[in-house]
């Protein structure tokens, strides 16, 4: 946290002026929103000087990801075999994958052909073809996350449910906890939650 607020004081320096960031530490900081940086834009404001929240976002995403290239992040997910992660890595959910998975859980507690009718009608939204990653081991082991230790990943737990399978304890029972820490390249985290890392940072 100490490099981490450090570094953030170099690009607070590099992206706004000095005479912006004079009347921001004249503000009350209770009054500092960390989603919506509203106290930056209006220190803008009082300088008669115009910026949008989606250049300031721009900019301040340049130059975190210039200086951070990694962001660390634990994968919680419930495993049977590792010889997948070790040869592919973690990857995101695919209506290929789902199946594979959902075969490999269920064919010994109801029809193939159910689990494929019930895969085919399932959508996965764009947001989860991706790979979730928690900010510290402790966060993954949180009551509101731990389903995901539990149970492994929500789709499958949904499908539990498409299946007439539920309160049977199936996806529990199976494998064995797991959780993966990784340093994950900064590029390859979406936009949207890198700005959510760096006006936390900002803001603090």
């Amino acid at each position: 946290m100490k490099e981490g607020l450090h570094t953030t004081q170099e690009v607070v320096y590099q992206v706004l002026p000095p005479s912006v960031i004079e009347i921001i530490c004249q503000e009350n900081a209770d009054e500092m929103y960390s989603d919506t940086l509203t106290y930056i834009i209006e220190a803008f404001d009082q300088k008669d000087w115009f910026i949008s929240l989606e250049e300031l976002e721009w900019k301040f995403d340049s130059e975190f990801c210039n200086r951070f290239k990694h962001i660390k992040g634990f994968h919680a997910c419930r495993i049977t075999d590792e010889t997948s992660y070790k040869d592919h890595g973690l990857q995101g959910l695919d209506d290929d994958r789902l199946l594979k998975i959902a075969m490999a859980r269920f064919s010994n507690y109801t029809s193939k052909e159910k689990i494929i009718k019930v895969c085919a009608k399932t959508k996965i939204p764009k947001f989860d073809r991706g790979v979730y990653f928690f900010f510290t081991l402790e966060t993954t082991k949180n009551p509101s996350h731990n389903h995901y230790l539990k149970c492994g990943c929500e789709t499958l737990q949904g499908l539990v449910w498409d299946l007439g399978l539920s309160n049977k304890g199936i996806l529990a029972s199976q494998g064995r906890s797991c959780s993966i820490e990784c340093n994950i390249p900064t590029e390859l985290v979406r936009s949207t939650f890198r700005c959510d890392i760096w006006k936390q940072l900002i803001t603090l």
